[in-house]
């Protein structure tokens, strides 16, 4: 973040937002996980997080686990402030935590998740999970050497699976059968036929 100043709210309230963050007039921003979010002044990060949820659909986060009041702790996270001499780590309730000029949060509150993950390689994880060799992942399973998977089966040598068999030295198998040479067995036809 270069600056932490905060920027004036120009835009018209929404009844939700009134609901939710009353009728704030300056955004600050906050980095989240190394991302750079604008949030409403004087509110706490739980709502915060909230705002960020509901703009950019950046994070999952279970709403209805958390008490919003300050009195169970399952909203626990991690956050410094980088404004400070030595910013240092710190355990915090995001219920009661109020958003104030560099705020850094490190850790999520228990149960949220990044919806998307920068890794060092460029490439992007989707729904938190990691892709392999630069590909991105489908239903949750990793792809191997490229190749995305299909219906959480990894692909094998590149190619991707049918009825959900992994396919072997590119040759996809048809409803789960497929001989060791890579031919189909006599009683299962193949899509073409």
């Amino acid at each position: 973040m270069k600056t932490f100043l905060p920027i004036p709210f120009e835009g018209e309230h929404t009844q939700q937002d009134l609901d939710l963050f009353g009728p704030y007039r300056e955004l600050f921003p906050i980095r989240i996980e190394g991302q750079v979010h604008w949030v409403p002044a004087g509110i706490s990060i739980l709502r915060a997080l909230q705002y960020v949820v509901l703009r950019e659909r950046t994070f999952d986060l279970p709403w209805a686990n958390y008490c919003w009041n300050n009195t169970v702790g399952c909203c626990e996270m991690v956050y410094q402030n980088l404004l400070s001499p030595t910013p240092r780590a710190r355990s915090g309730r995001a219920c009661s935590v109020q958003v104030a000029p560099g705020l850094d949060i490190v850790r999520l509150p228990k149960g949220a998740r990044s919806k998307q993950v920068s890794r060092d390689d460029g490439t992007a994880a989707v729904d938190g999970t990691a892709a392999v060799d630069g590909a991105a992942t489908v239903d949750g399973a990793a792809a191997v050497d490229g190749a995305a998977a299909v219906d959480g089966t990894a692909a094998v040598d590149g190619a991707a699976t049918v009825d959900g068999a992994a396919a072997v030295d590119g040759a996809a198998a048809v409803d789960g059968a497929m001989l060791s040479d890579g031919t189909l067995p006599d009683d299962t036809t193949s899509p073409d036929d």
